[in-house]
C-alpha cells in the first residue's frame, strides 16, 4: 500500500549551488533553472493521478489509499484491512453471507423440517432440472455418483474423446494443485486410445500416482510416454524385472552386427556423441567409469581415478601398448611408431 513520495533532482533543489548558480550564464539559463523544478513536481503530480485512476486488480488506486478500520469488518483472524479497496471487498463478501443465510433461514421457515432426500426418487433429478453452475465440488459427497446414478445422456457427455489427454492438457504438478490422484481413477480407467503421443510426462504424474489397477491392459506404449518421462521415483521397486529390460540374448555371439542386449546409449549422435558408460560405485569407498570413449575406444578412468581414462588392451590393439622385439641386420632400427619398451636387435648373415 502507498504511493511513491517526491524527491527532487538534487534533493536539496534550487539550494543546490553547483546545479542552480545564483548567476546564472543567460536568460535562457535562468528560466531552465525554475522550469526544470516545475516539471519535477508536474510529473509528480501526473504519476500520482495516473496511480489513482489505475483499475488493474493488484495495483488500483483503491488499493493504495490508506483508510482507518471499521468496526465489524475484521477477517476470521480479527485483523482489519487498512485500503479502501480492501474494506469494500470485505463488506462485500459478508453482504453475500449475509444474503446466503438470509436465503437458508426462508427456505427453512417456509418447508420446515421436511426430509428433502426421503421425497426424491432415483432418476428424479435430471441435467434438465438442474440451472448451470448450481452444483459445485462442495455439494457432492464422495462416491455420490456412480455409473448407476448417470443416465445415458450424461454417462456419453462424460466419455473422454480419442486422444484428447495431450501434455498440454493435464496440468504440471504445483503448491495448489497436486496432479492426477490415484484416488481420482477407476481401476481401468485409463486405456490406450484416449492418451496422445508424449502426453505422459514426468510432470505431468505425481509420485506413485498411476497404479498398476488404474491402467487397461496395452494402454501405455512406447508413444505415449514423453522422453524421460519415467524417472526412478516413478517406478515401484522391483517394477523392472529381466523380462522387462530383455536381458536375455538371442541375437548369436558377440561379433553380432546389431545390439545382442540392453544398450548404454550416449547423449546426441555422431561426433557429437558423448561417452556411453556406466560407472561402478561403492558408496563412501571408490567409484569409476566404465565403457566406449569419445575417440571410439573402451576405456576405464574418471571418478575415484582423477580426470584420466586408460585404454583396456586387448588382442585388437596388442601392437600399440605391448613393447616388442624387433630384429634386423641394418644398424639402424626400421622407421615406424612402436611401444615404449620396444628392443631392437641387430644381428650379421
Amino acid at each position: 500500500m502507498g504511493f511513491t513520495r517526491m524527491k527532487y533532482a538534487p534533493e536539496n533543489g534550487l539550494k543546490n549551488v553547483d546545479e542552480f548558480p545564483s548567476v546564472p550564464a543567460s536568460e535562457e539559463a535562468a528560466r531552465e533553472q525554475f522550469q526544470r523544478m516545475f516539471d519535477q513536481v508536474k510529473d509528480q503530480v501526473n504519476a500520482l493521478i495516473e496511480a489513482l485512476e489505475n483499475v488493474t486488480t493488484g495495483s488500483s488506486g483503491a488499493e493504495s489509499i490508506g483508510s482507518a478500520a471499521i468496526s465489524g469488518l475484521a477477517d476470521a483472524d480479527g485483523v482489519n484491512d487498512v485500503t479502501v479497496r480492501a474494506q469494500i471487498v470485505r463488506l462485500k463478501q459478508q453482504l453475500d453471507e449475509s444474503v446466503a443465510s438470509l436465503q437458508q433461514a426462508i427456505v427453512q421457515a417456509a418447508i420446515g423440517e421436511v426430509d428433502v432426500l426421503s421425497q426424491i426418487k432415483e432418476g428424479d433429478i435430471t441435467g434438465d432440472k438442474i440451472a448451470p453452475g448450481q452444483i459445485g465440488t462442495a455439494h457432492i459427497a464422495d462416491g455420490a455418483v456412480t455409473p448407476e446414478k448417470l443416465d445415458g445422456q450424461a454417462l456419453e457427455s462424460l466419455r473422454v474423446p480419442d486422444g484428447s489427454l495431450t501434455g498440454d492438457k493435464l496440468k504440471d504438478k504445483g503448491d495448489e494443485y497436486e496432479g492426477i490422484k490415484s484416488s481420482k481413477l477407476a481401476d481401468g480407467a485409463v486405456i490406450e486410445r484416449v492418451l496422445a503421443n508424449k502426453a505422459v510426462s514426468a510432470a505431468k504424474l505425481g509420485d506413485s500416482a498411476v497404479e498398476t489397477a488404474k491402467i487397461a491392459a496395452g494402454a501405455v506404449t512406447t508413444a505415449k510416454i514423453a522422453d524421460r518421462a519415467v524417472t526412478t521415483e516413478k517406478l515401484a521397486n522391483g517394477a523392472v524385472t529381466k523380462a522387462k529390460i530383455g536381458l536375455v540374448c538371442e541375437n548369436g555371439g558377440i561379433n553380432f552386427g546389431g545390439a545382442l542386449g540392453p544398450e548404454v546409449l550416449a547423449s546426441q549422435s555422431g561426433a557429437s556423441a558423448k561417452a556411453a558408460a556406466i560407472t561402478f560405485h561403492r558408496p563412501n569407498a571408490f567409484a569409476v567409469n566404465f565403457g566406449l570413449d569419445t575417440d571410439n575406444r573402451l576405456k576405464i578412468g574418471g571418478f575415484s581415478m582423477g580426470s584420466t581414462a586408460y585404454e583396456i588392451v586387448h588382442q585388437g590393439n596388442l601392437d600399440t601398448y605391448v613393447p616388442k622385439i624387433l630384429y634386423g641386420t641394418s644398424p639402424t632400427p626400421p622407421a615406424g611408431n612402436f611401444p615404449a619398451g620396444t628392443i631392437y636387435i641387430q644381428y650379421q648373415e
